[in-house]
């Protein structure tokens, strides 16, 4: 296994919303990271040993908000 630390990654979507006459509108987005934790326990001569690791990855999917106000 190897990390590389400091990678960035990036993608593009497009999303069209039709906004009401006299409005203003916001568009906010947000990734839904799901974390995993594991556990492995080792059992040594000298005892057991409990090793532990997460990992986090975007299969959580992408949330939009948009909020509408009148002006």
């Amino acid at each position: 296994m190897s990390v590389k630390i400091g990678n960035e990654y990036s993608k593009e979507t497009s999303v069209e919303y039709t906004v009401k006459g006299y409005h203003k509108a916001e568009l906010k987005t947000a990734c839904k990271a799901i974390k995993r934790d594991y556990e492995y326990l080792d059992k040594g001569w000298f005892g057991d040993t409990l090793y532990t690791a997460s990992s986090y990855d975007n299969n959580g999917g992408t949330e939009y908000w948009l909020y509408d106000n009148p002006l």
